[in-house]
């Protein structure tokens, strides 16, 4: 078993693994106990994030959806589904009502948590979209693609602002700062 990913909740008390054995591990951060376990039922989980005030666990893997479940009773809640291919990147928006998600289908797309209606299908990228984040104040979305590009997105009229061509090779991860005014970005170069 491989773990994939690592998420810790925003109080610091819990984390989230998700490993391609298709689960989802809680961890006790100060005992380093496991908790427990969800499985949603699933390929290998390739993302897992708490949402800003910890009472939900998104995760999305190569199954195409994404499940948003309660983080203490840890049912499902929500299953998103559009995505055309694996899932790579997602984010909570910072007020907790609205999910960011990427993929292999080389596209971004906007999620109501509480409908789990899915808002907006932002395309540009010609290459697996690779990490996706809100802006501190969740105005914007910041997308890295494998394309090269970083791609800042307008979260209310879910048009691309500006597209960023660092170096031209992979981008795989890109994420703002506390303040909002910066994005930084990693890649292979």
């Amino acid at each position: 078993m491989w773990v994939r990913c690592v998420s810790f909740s925003s109080d610091g008390t819990r984390v989230a693994t998700g490993s391609n054995d298709a689960t989802i591990k809680l961890w006790d951060a100060d005992t380093g106990q496991e908790i427990g376990t969800l499985s949603p039922n699933w390929g290998q989980v390739n993302v897992v994030v708490f949402s800003p005030d910890g009472t939900r666990i998104a995760s999305a893997g190569s199954n195409k959806t994404i499940k948003i479940q309660d983080a203490q009773s840890r049912n499902i809640i929500a299953t998103l589904d559009g995505h055309e291919s694996w899932i790579c990147g997602i984010a909570f928006s910072p007020d907790n009502q609205r999910l960011v998600s990427g993929g292999d289908d080389q596209s971004v797309r906007i999620w109501d948590i509480d409908s789990g209606e899915e808002l907006a299908t932002l395309k540009g990228h010609s290459g697996r979209v690779n990490s996706v984040s809100f802006s501190p104040d969740g105005a914007y979305i910041v997308s890295a693609s494998q394309d090269g590009t970083i791609r800042l997105w307008d979260t209310n009229s879910a048009k691309e602002i500006r597209s960023l061509d660092p170096n031209g090779l992979h981008i795989f991860d890109a994420a703002f700062s506390p303040d909002g005014k910066q994005i930084a970005s990693a890649s292979d170069d």
